[in-house]
């Protein structure tokens, strides 16, 4: 196991977009979970939840890593409640 999974500290690697969560993903698959928030609205979004919205693109690349076997979740704050992937896409 690597240190770093051994390590009892809690971490969090932020990512611009979910491109990047899907290239990370299939790079480095010992990161298991993703926390989808805070994905603002542009043109050809649309809202998911109040805090995430995705195209039908990024929606389904989302489903996919969940299908692959990684945690996808949305989560605005630490207090609120996981949303899984399949009821916000």
């Amino acid at each position: 196991m690597p240190g770093w999974e051994a390590d009892s500290r809690v971490g969090i690697l932020l990512v611009g977009d979910i491109d990047t969560a899907v290239a990370l993903a299939a790079r480095a698959p010992q990161v298991r979970r993703f926390n989808v928030g805070g994905v603002h609205h542009r043109s050809g979004r649309r809202e998911r939840l109040r805090f995430v919205y995705l195209t039908d693109e990024e929606a389904a690349k989302l489903r996919r890593l969940a299908a692959g076997g990684v945690e996808v979740t949305a989560q605005d704050v630490p207090t609120a409640r996981a949303v899984p992937v399949g009821e916000f896409t």
